[in-house]
């Protein structure tokens, strides 16, 4: 699993690096850029083979007043076809920002903050459920890259805080 982050929110002693070096280097990638950065990001990551990437990303536009549409595909199905060599994991993308606060994150019971993860690749959705969890919330298995919508702009899930009492039916991980 992860080192802790440190108070202050860094590694100080840690070396500058290129994304491409950095990819390299990382067993999990958190792949976040701007949506319409994308595939400038893919590239300046080098290879994302055998690497478990967590796409956080969202379609906004670039002006940041709406969302792209993507047709009939998914985030995770428009994303993860420019990562052919990654193993993805669609996660971190839905929760506003307060939950991941420590106040809010680790509650337990009902009032227990759930993280939404999709995929096809359920070895990389159970190590990405463990982030979740070393996070302070409960992952929730949300199903494949073609299941996925519900946690898109205007899904069900798409910013809002969710808690365990919220999706008992769905599969924890």
């Amino acid at each position: 699993m992860a080192a802790p982050i440190p108070p202050g929110g860094y590694v100080s002693d840690s070396p500058l690096t290129t994304p491409a070096e950095a990819t390299l280097r990382a067993d999990v990638v958190v792949f976040a850029p701007r949506f319409e950065h994308i595939d400038a990001a893919a590239q300046a990551a080098g290879s994302f083979e055998g690497k478990i990437v967590i796409d956080t990303s969202n379609p906004y536009n670039p002006e940041r007043n709406g969302f792209l549409d993507l047709g009939d595909q998914t985030v995770a199905q428009f994303v993860s076809a420019r990562l052919p060599s990654a193993r993805y994991v669609r996660g971190f993308n839905t929760i506003p920002t307060e939950t991941l606060l420590p106040e809010l994150a680790g509650r337990s019971g009902p009032d227990r903050a759930v993280l939404l993860l999709s995929g096809d690749d359920s070895a990389a959705k159970a190590i990405a459920a463990g982030l979740v969890r070393d996070a302070g919330l409960e992952p929730v298995d949300l199903g494949t890259r073609a299941d996925s919508g519900s946690q898109d702009p205007g899904g069900d899930y798409y910013g809002k805080e969710i808690h365990l009492a919220d999706v008992p039916s769905l599969p924890r991980l």
